[in-house]
Parts: structure tokens; C-alpha cells; sequence
């Protein structure tokens, strides 16, 4: 049986001498082209994407440690230890299990993604949590390295950084040269060291004829090397790069100048923007960490000339940190016609949509026509027939929450945010053919889902849809309620908030009844009869919908 050929073995000519070789088949990871990530950045340009998320641990990390721990079993080494945001950790713990050695690892409390701590307890590493961020746990390892009793695995090891130069071997083996541009996220600032060495080396050795322009992106919570400053406290959703101190930050600022390179930041939101992105576009899953080098190239796309080569290395896969994506709210609003009702008030309601996504929350905001439209509409149909066909009413009325769909959109652009509204149609609501009163019989929300990834505010047109046939058919007095609740189930939103002119789910009508007191709760069945009996504040299908 032939056996899965580590980077030790398909490499050792250009590796430290290894006599043990501690494997698990790391490297040998797939270089991808992708064409929808090349059509976002145009101008005929090439993106591939080296999916370093499929080495045996998820990042990688692998293909140093593999070097690392090979040459630290040949010294006889007693025992491995690190510091660690979460790859490193999950990285050494396995290599030592394979190895046979105790594995011990330093980290931050309460700093790690949950899918790599799992791993570092799952290969039998002892754990020691401290108070602190990553450059407090390096410190502490240092010291403990000093003493003899442990091999340091992380990358200030330069076995590490002699495995992780294999990766540019690998795409200038699959390119057949080296790319124009490279996109990496940056941490601790190992692996752009590793990546130029390796690129520098296959050259003399004349396997590629150029070098790359190497760029690193760091969060702009922690961008040390970007402000060039320590960042004392840094600050990220992004785990794996949220590293205030780099230990490799001299050899990494080398590696930028020397390939004519740079350094640049981007934001939590742009990484989570990239993340949902390349997951849904491309079928990639990272962790927020490496979607830093896809949120750098959307904001680097104008500045690639034309017909260029891109790679983009994405380091770890998205399992490794699943909170964040778990994490992220996503809220499906309606607002009525009274909410809309004028141009002040459309304003207000975007500020208020706009607040929403700045809580780090997705936002599909649902829009009923500008109160009295509908009713004018419905006066001037009867103008034209005493008996309008319902059809074209259909077609007629949809064209109130058209138009403040599109005005609530442009609102929210106006505050610098980016909307694009839709109309139930376009939104994917799929309707029986009753005309007027038109029952939803199944929602594709495809196009909204790749909005929302992409970091746009999605404003649909509510109380409308339409049929198999592609006719424009309404759900009926109340259906913008319908069309937010239905909605919601269909994306699975964490919570559907429904905007009225009243402030709640009241005991009767408030407009009439003075002493009216507002419910805090109230039963789905409880609401259901209230509608059942003519209470105006949830039409009963859409209750129904949402039980």
C-alpha cells in the first residue's frame, strides 16, 4: 500500500536533516482556482486559493511542526511545550502523541476558539490558562525553554519556519512559477516569513523565474507591524491573529520590503463579510483568521494590474473557530406604513436598521408601502373599473412597497452603509396563483443569504410574491407581517421584530380603549385567537407561519 508522502519526505532537500520523521501526511494541499473571487476583482486577473485548512490538524501550522518535532525527537528532546492562540497548540499536541512525548501549552484563558482547545485536550497536551494575552503565554515559554526541559515549537523555532516554506514550493510546483501577488493574514508573522524564504530558495535554485509580491493583512484591532507599535491589548475576532507582539515581525517586515510588498489592515466586519463570502460563493469554510487575506483583496482589487496571478493562503479551517459564525445574529425587521409613512420617518427607520448591523447583526429588513398608498392605489383602480381585474390589481398595489423598499434603501446608503432592496419575487417568495389573497407556498432566499455574505443590509418589498409563472401576486391585508415571519424561518434568523405605530401586543385596542395594557408574552395560540376574533395587530397566517 502506498503510504501519504509528508513534506519531509517530498521535500528533504531543502529541510534540516530529519534521521526520525514524525508525520501525520501533512502539505500536499490543494491549490484552487477560484472564478468567482476572480470575477470580483477583474481585469482578467487569476485568484487561486491554497487551502492550508486541510492538513491533519485544520491549519498550517502541520507543516512546520512536522520539521519541528522530527528534529526535536533526533536531540532526544524530553518534552514539547507553546504558546498558543488555538492552532499551534492543536498542531504540537498531535505531533507529540504521534511522537510519543508530553506536549505542554501556554495559553490565554478565555482566548482560544473552542475547536482547537478541543483538540489540544483530545491528543493529550497539558493545558495551563493564564491571565493574559499571547505575548504574556510566549514569555512565559521562553523562560520554560530556557531550562532544557522543553523544546520550543512555536514558530521562533526555525524548524518551524523550515516546514512552512514547503507551501510556496507547492504552488510554484502546481503554477508552474511563482504568482505576481501573495495575500496572507498575519499573526505572530511566521508564516510570511516562511512563504518569502521559501519563494527565495526555489528561485536560486531556478524552479521559479520571479517572486511574488508579498501582502499581509492583520486585524485592525491588532496591527502591530501595520502601525508599526506593540499593541498592548490586542483586539479581534479573528483568534488565530489576534497578536499584539509578533515574534517573527523583524523577519516578516524583511520579507514585505524585499518583495516590494506591504502590509495593510482590515476590519472585524470586513473579515466576517470575507469569511461568509468565500463559504458561499467558492464553497471554502475558514476561520475568521484567514478570511483576512480575501477581506484584504476585495480592498486591494483596484490597485492589482491587469491579467495578474493571485494567491491567497487561507490557513485554517472554519471548524477550528465555529462560535463566531454560531455567534452571529441574524434579525429579520418589518416596518409599517405608518413607520415609513414619510421621508423623515424612512430616515429614522434606517438609522435604525443600520444601528442593527453595527451590533454585529445581519440585517433583511422588510418594508410595507408609506401609509395611504395602498388605499389611493386601491381608489384608483376602482377609478378605472368598478370591478379591477385582480391580476392587475396584484401587479398595481406591489408597486407601493416597491417604491418604499427602494427609498428605505437608499436611506440606508445614504448613511454609508450598503442596502439593496428586492422584491418578494426577487427575494424568492413563491406564491399559489390566488390573486389578492395569494398563500405562500415555499421561499428561496438564495439571493438574499449571498447579500447578507457579502455584508449587505437586504430590504425586501413585503406583502407581495409570485407565482411559478413569474406573476406578481399580494398576500392580503397584513402580509408585510407575513412575508418578515416567513422570511425569518426560511434564514433561520435568530429573531423577527415586528415595527408598528403601536408599542406592543396590546389587551385591545389602545387607539380606543385607554386603560389597554400591554402584554409582555403571549402564547402563539393565544395570538392566533386574538386575530381569529379581528384584532388588526397580526394577521393570522402570519401567526400560524411563525408556530
Amino acid at each position: 500500500m502506498k503510504r501519504s508522502r509528508g513534506v519531509i519526505e517530498r521535500f528533504r532537500e531543502f529541510l534540516p536533516p530529519c534521521n526520525a520523521i514524525i508525520s501525520l501526511g501533512e502539505g500536499n494541499t490543494p491549490l484552487i482556482f477560484a472564478p468567482k473571487l476572480s470575477a470580483r476583482v477583474g481585469h482578467d486577473c487569476e485568484v487561486f486559493i491554497k487551502n492550508e485548512g486541510v492538513n491533519p490538524t485544520g491549519s498550517f501550522k502541520d507543516r512546520g511542526m512536522t520539521v519541528a518535532v522530527s528534529r526535536a525527537i533526533d536531540r532526544g528532546a524530553p518534552a514539547l511545550i507553546c504558546a498558543s492562540t488555538g492552532n499551534t497548540s492543536a498542531s504540537a499536541a498531535a505531533y507529540a502523541a504521534r511522537a510519543g512525548i508530553p506536549c505542554g501549552v501556554v495559553l490565554p484563558a478565555g482566548k482560544i476558539a473552542s475547536g482547537k482547545l478541543v483538540q489540544a485536550f483530545a491528543h493529550g497536551a497539558t493545558i495551563v490558562a493564564i491571565d493574559g494575552n499571547f505575548d504574556d503565554a510566549l514569555r512565559i515559554v521562553r523562560q520554560l525553554g530556557e531550562q532544557k526541559e522543553f523544546v520550543i515549537v512555536n514558530s521562533i523555532n526555525p524548524d518551524r519556519i523550515a516546514g512552512q516554506k514547503t507551501a510556496a514550493f507547492e504552488i510554484i510546483d502546481d503554477l508552474g512559477n511563482a504568482p505576481d501577488f501573495h495575500l496572507l493574514p498575519v499573526g505572530n508573522a511566521g508564516n510570511i516569513t516562511a512563504y518569502w524564504a521559501g519563494y527565495q530558495e526555489y528561485k536560486s535554485q531556478g524552479r521559479s523565474a520571479k517572486l511574488p509580491a508579498v501582502i499581509g493583512f492583520q486585524a485592525a484591532g491588532a496591527a502591530p507591524i501595520f502601525h508599526d507599535k506593540i499593541v498592548a491589548k490586542p483586539e479581534t475576532i479573528a483568534s488565530a491573529i489576534r497578536i499584539g507582539n509578533p515574534a517573527s515581525w523583524k523577519e516578516a517586515r524583511a520579507a514585505l520590503d524585499e518583495s516590494k510588498g506591504d502590509v495593510d489592515v482590515v476590519t472585524d466586519q470586513e473579515i466576517l463579510a470575507a469569511q461568509s463570502w468565500l463559504a458561499c460563493n467558492e464553497g471554502i469554510f475558514v476561520e475568521p483568521a484567514s478570511a483576512a487575506p480575501i477581506a484584504g483583496l476585495f480592498k486591494w482589487s483596484q490597485k492589482i494590474p491587469q491579467g495578474r496571478q493571485i494567491v491567497c493562503t487561507v490557513t485554517g479551517h472554519g471548524l477550528k473557530d465555529p462560535d463566531v459564525i454560531q455567534n452571529r445574529i441574524g434579525i429579520v425587521q418589518k416596518y409599517g406604513g405608518t413607520s415609513v409613512g414619510s421621508a423623515e420617518r424612512i430616515r429614522n427607520v434606517a438609522k435604525r436598521i443600520v444601528e442593527t448591523q453595527r451590533e454585529d447583526c445581519r440585517v433583511v429588513a422588510i418594508i410595507s408601502a408609506m401609509a395611504g398608498v395602498t388605499d389611493e392605489l386601491i381608489k384608483l383602480a376602482h377609478e378605472m373599473s368598478p370591478d379591477p381585474d385582480k391580476r392587475e390589481l396584484d401587479v398595481l398595489l406591489a408597486t407601493g412597497e416597491n417604491a418604499a423598499t427602494a427609498l428605505t434603501a437608499m436611506a440606508v446608503n445614504a448613511l454609508g452603509a450598503r442596502a439593496i432592496s428586492l422584491t418578494g419575487a426577487e427575494a424568492g417568495v413563491l406564491t399559489n396563483r390566488i390573486h389578492t389573497k395569494a398563500r405562500i407556498a415555499n421561499i428561496s432566499p438564495k439571493q438574499i443569504q449571498e447579500l447578507l455574505a457579502d455584508d449587505y443590509i437586504v430590504v425586501v418589498a413585503g406583502f407581495q410574491g409570485q407565482t411559478a409563472e413569474g406573476e406578481t401576486t399580494t398576500l392580503g391585508r397584513g402580509g408585510s407581517d407575513l412575508t418578515a415571519i416567513a422570511l425569518a424561518g426560511a434564514l433561520n434568523a435568530d429573531a423577527c421584530q415586528i415595527f408598528t405605530d403601536v408599542d406592543g401586543v396590546f389587551t385591545c385596542d389602545p387607539r380606543v380603549v385607554t386603560d389597554a395594557k400591554k402584554l409582555d408574552e403571549i402564547a402563539y395560540d393565544e395570538l392566533l385567537e386574538m386575530a381569529g376574533a379581528g384584532s388588526k395587530v397580526m394577521q393570522s397566517r402570519a401567526v400560524e407561519f411563525a408556530k
